[in-house]
């Protein structure tokens, strides 16, 4: 309630108490979640990692973006799926590491778009094992190729 009557409700937003809760939850024995009490870390890593510019934003934003669409056109939960998933840890520290980004900028918003976009496809038909990881590794087999295209010629 502290964070609705002093956050939320003074910049007008609505926030359900189960989206709230959902994410100071540790109750994750996976420990991959937000729920997990990894909202601080993540907040840190994400710091230092947009704050020193290690990963441009244009790819990470694809890659929400391409998440958060597919989820909403397969009409699965999407604050459960965003939240329960490792997905803020790998949009954060997966996309920082050097050998699973492309070179170019065009190339980081089309390997985010892809890889965005097969996390969310695997997160709303269960049945992979780590479908957010499962995502990067089989987008980043294609790196070299997502280099080649985006080249000026």
């Amino acid at each position: 309630m502290f964070l609705t009557d002093y956050v939320f409700i003074p910049l007008g937003m609505r926030v359900p108490p189960e989206s709230i809760a959902m994410i100071l939850n540790i109750g994750d024995a996976g420990g991959v979640s937000l729920g997990s009490a990894l909202v601080v870390p993540l907040l840190l890593g994400a710091l230092i990692v947009f704050g020193e510019e290690l990963v441009p934003a244009q790819g990470v934003v694809a890659f929400i973006l391409a998440a958060v669409a597919v989820l909403y056109g397969t009409g699965a939960d999407m604050v459960d799926l965003l939240i329960r998933s490792n997905l803020g840890l790998i949009v954060v520290f997966g996309m920082a590491e050097p050998s699973s980004c492309p070179v170019r900028r065009r190339g980081m918003v089309l390997f985010g778009a892809s890889a965005g976009a097969l996390a969310a496809l695997l997160l709303a038909f269960p049945g992979t094992s780590m479908p957010v990881v499962t995502a990067m590794v089989l987008v980043s087999t294609f790196l070299p190729w997502i280099d080649q295209m985006v080249v000026r010629r």
